[in-house]
């Protein structure tokens, strides 16, 4: 019986280590939640979801959730249309358009009333601070 146990337990500490290793590698949070496997209904319950709390604790007003909904759907519809053209360009391409956006994104949400934080919920680090 005792012959038994070593193999067991080292059987059951690399399962779980590669069960560990595989959440992490793709991604996923203590929830064990993926935002790239998100779908898109699943993202805009989380998105709804996030924007209504903020509603009611006051921090954005209801016009102003309904702006940012709209604006992400927006968003959703460009990044579609432009999936394939992301595969032809270079790293350096892709960055500097994804900065471009960013910056028309907070430009929009500061014309807009919005702090920009609460665009994408990084409330916790707000990568934002550096281009006020």
């Amino acid at each position: 019986m005792k012959k038994y146990i070593i193999p067991v337990v080292t059987l059951l500490a690399l399962g779980s280590i590669a069960v560990a290793g595989n959440a992490s590698a793709h991604g996923m949070g203590v929830k064990g939640l993926s935002h790239a496997k998100e779908t898109p209904e699943q993202h805009q319950t989380h998105l709804d979801s996030r924007l209504s709390a903020l509603v009611a604790q006051g921090k954005i007003t209801a016009d102003q959730k309904k702006l940012i909904e709209d604006k992400f759907k927006v968003l959703f519809d460009q990044k579609q249309k432009i999936k394939a053209d992301w595969k032809n360009k270079t790293s350096e391409e892709r960055k500097a358009a994804r900065e471009k956006e960013m910056t028309d994104l907070q430009k929009w949400a500061k014309d807009n009333g919005i702090d920009p934080k609460y665009l994408f919920g990084h409330t916790g680090h707000n990568k934002w601070d550096k281009n006020k």
